[in-house]
């Protein structure tokens, strides 16, 4: 099975995101699209990055118009 198939025939996201290799950050350019999973934070306190990802175009060129910023 690959990317994010799973025994049961399902489709595991979780799964395929933890198989994406590490990209430094210092590989990201100006005006790459990025998807972060961050905590919410506080003024004083920021936020956290749990996750980021890049490469994420063709997920935002898949999704719906009315669902885009």
């Amino acid at each position: 099975m690959g990317g994010g198939a799973r025994a049961g025939g399902g489709f595991d996201l979780q799964h395929l995101l933890d198989q994406t290799p590490a990209v430094a950050l210092a590989d990201l350019h100006k005006g790459d699209a990025i998807a972060v999973l961050a905590t919410q934070g506080t003024p004083a306190s920021g936020s956290t990055v749990i996750k980021l990802f890049s490469g994420v175009e063709p997920i935002l060129q898949a999704a719906p118009a009315a669902a885009k910023p």
